[in-house]
């Protein structure tokens, strides 16, 4: 079977989404120059999503080749239930220690240093679960991924600031007042 057509696709996907990447990036840092932060920090936004999609074509490019090796999951009834089964601390477990650890670091940080402190505050919780790499993540502790994604769903409920900076999260003041409503439930 030549898998080859398919691979060489994923390849040129992979170079003009990563084209389409660098675009925006050179957009945005020209708005920054001319400071329509507005639009800098919307194709900042824009960066971040077609990164994110820019890795789960990646994941996919790997995982095609699997698809026809000898030890292939099965698709079907295994692997539908290994999909529901929930594994380590549920994700809106990080809602609370994300916005604190935001505050205790200025308000803003570097992803490294929010998550640094994250692991800190939760560490009694997080389980060895928590700690294996996502399938589709192989570099990823579960934890971390979940962590992320939690920032985003903070990011839809306005408790964080969209980034304005690659690598940058920021507690918005609507993140401030909901922590200190629910300081009682920690």
């Amino acid at each position: 079977m030549n898998l080859k057509p398919v691979s060489d696709a994923f390849e040129i996907v992979l170079r003009e989404i990563q084209a389409t990447l660098e675009d925006i990036k050179d957009e945005a840092a020209a708005a920054m120059r001319s400071g329509d932060f507005q639009r800098a920090r919307h194709l900042l936004g824009c960066a971040e999503r077609v990164e994110a999609f820019r890795d789960e074509v990646h994941d996919f490019q790997k995982r095609w080749p699997r698809l026809f090796s000898e030890d292939a999951t099965p698709v079907g009834r295994a692997r539908r239930k290994r999909r529901r089964r929930r594994v380590g601390i549920p994700g809106k477990a990080f809602r609370r220690p994300i916005l604190e650890a935001l505050v205790e670091l200025g308000g803003r940080a570097s992803i490294q240093d929010v998550l640094h402190l994250v692991e800190q505050k939760l560490k009694d919780k997080l389980t060895k679960d928590d700690y294996e790499p996502l399938p589709s993540l192989p570099d990823t502790p579960r934890w971390r991924h979940k962590a992320q994604v939690c920032r985003a769903a903070l990011v839809k409920r306005g408790l964080v600031l969209p980034s304005s900076e690659m690598g940058i999260w920021e507690i918005s003041e609507a993140g401030r007042r909901w922590l200190e409503e629910h300081r009682e439930e920690s």
